[in-house]
């Protein structure tokens, strides 16, 4: 298979081998930003969800000059002022076959009816201004017909098949970052004032009970408790909003040590078993610690919520209505790989909306009772671990032709100056 790689700007930095031999690793493992190893592409850009784009091209095929171009026309509708669309740029791509390096130049162009006298004053002066603040300094855009080029002569992929994931966020919408903090804002404001008066309506609520309930007349004694009981619930059930209203606000900075992230899985697992006895969660662990710079309480509270969230996939299913023979099933598999843990969690319920990317969104749920947070702090959690999740269709469990979803963490494994667990996993 051919390969090519293509950058704006390749760096290569290699290290004599005794860097092994020092008393402390070049970069800490507590650093929230990590080193990021790949062993068949890696695809770097300004933005997350363009990056995502380039991966899922490689992921399906493709070549680095379809993902580089894919994530070009991602740029121009997450992040326009380095998509750049507009403009022009260079690309330069090496056949690693061949060993040829070549560059597309692919910058503005001058407008056919330019001329030479164009910028020049009444006096014949060049005028600054006339260059640079008016039409007059447009110039034909080159990416677009560059990106072209490119595919034409380097990439494996149409140009509709590689701008189709550009046109979907065109289409759809993403969650920028203005309105993720908007959303903050006002999870702030609503926690503010909701959850001052929640307590006093409660104990309001049990000292009617109390007070009130053996006095009643018969009959109406029910009637009390049904209504006081009502408000109670009603009560909690604001708590627990309000509660998910100030993480989603106010999440704190991870306090990261090294932990063995099985004991974390084997702990979410079994207190999602005890609350969904009817589901099948099976987890499958490797025999050797996976070890990981994480925060304990808010690694867990992530895990607990996806696999919640896949428990309760399977049950939107049952209220639909299962197909024949439908097993309940959780399966859980983590799995150390190049210098990062992969962890999936998989389920065979209702699947994914076809807007998956906007279950990220805050306050956006498939579910009635939900609060649309959940995944969105699950989200910013793996995020400040220097992690990434993304969510996938489940492959279709054995003897059973539905798919569900799968959510798909990737954190970086702990690394030290004396023990290099990633070269463990590569192994």
């Amino acid at each position: 298979m051919r390969q090519i790689i293509t950058c704006a700007v390749c760096l290569t930095l290699s290290a004599a081998p005794a860097l092994r031999a020092q008393e402390a690793a070049i970069f800490s493992g507590n650093d929230r930003v990590h080193p990021v190893y790949a062993e068949n592409g890696m695809v770097s850009a300004q933005e997350a969800v363009a990056a995502q784009i380039g991966l899922d091209i490689l992921e399906a095929g493709g070549n680095a000059v379809d993902a580089g171009v894919a994530v070009a026309f991602a740029l121009a509708v997450t992040l326009p002022r380095a998509g750049n669309i507009s403009g022009g740029g260079f690309m330069i791509v090496h056949d690693a076959e061949t060993g040829e390096t070549k560059a597309i130049d692919y910058r503005e162009m001058a407008p056919s009816s330019a001329e030479r006298d164009m910028y020049l004053d009444a006096e014949g002066n060049a005028d600054s201004e006339l260059s640079r603040f008016t039409g007059l300094a447009v110039g034909v855009p080159g990416t677009v017909a560059g990106m072209q080029m490119a595919l034409e002569n380097y990439g494996s992929m149409t140009l509709a098949e590689v701008i189709k994931p550009a046109i979907a966020l065109a289409r759809d919408g993403i969650a920028s970052a203005q309105r993720m903090a908007a959303w903050g804002d006002v999870a702030r404001r609503i926690a503010h004032e909701i959850k001052n008066p929640l307590t006093p309506i409660q104990l309001s609520a049990e000292r009617i009970r109390r007070k009130f309930g053996p006095k009643m007349a018969e009959g109406d004694d029910d009637a009390l408790e049904q209504m006081t009981g009502v408000i109670i619930r009603q009560t909690g059930d604001l708590r627990r909003i309000v509660d998910e209203f100030s993480k989603f606000a106010r999440m704190p900075e991870p306090e990261t040590s090294r932990q063995d992230i099985r004991q974390l899985l084997r702990d979410a697992v079994l207190l999602q078993q005890s609350r969904q006895e009817e589901v099948a969660i099976k987890l499958d662990l490797p025999a050797e610690p996976v070890m990981a710079n994480i925060d304990g309480t808010m690694i867990s509270q992530a895990l607990t919520n996806l696999i919640k969230n896949a428990g309760e996939a399977i049950e939107s299913l049952k209220k639909e209505g299962a197909p024949e023979g439908h097993a309940p099933q959780i399966r859980v598999t983590l799995t150390p790989e190049n210098r990062l843990l992969r962890l999936t969690i998989a389920d065979n319920g209702i699947g994914l909306p076809e807007d998956r990317a906007r279950l990220f969104e805050p306050y956006v749920t498939t579910r009635s009772e939900g609060t649309g947070l959940g995944l969105p702090i699950v989200k910013k959690i793996i995020e400040e671990h220097g992690g990434s999740l993304t969510l996938e269709t489940a492959p279709a469990f054995d003897g059973q032709d539905h798919h569900g979803a799968m959510a798909v963490i990737s954190l970086p494994l702990a690394i030290d100056a004396t023990t290099d667990q990633g070269d463990k996993a590569d192994e």
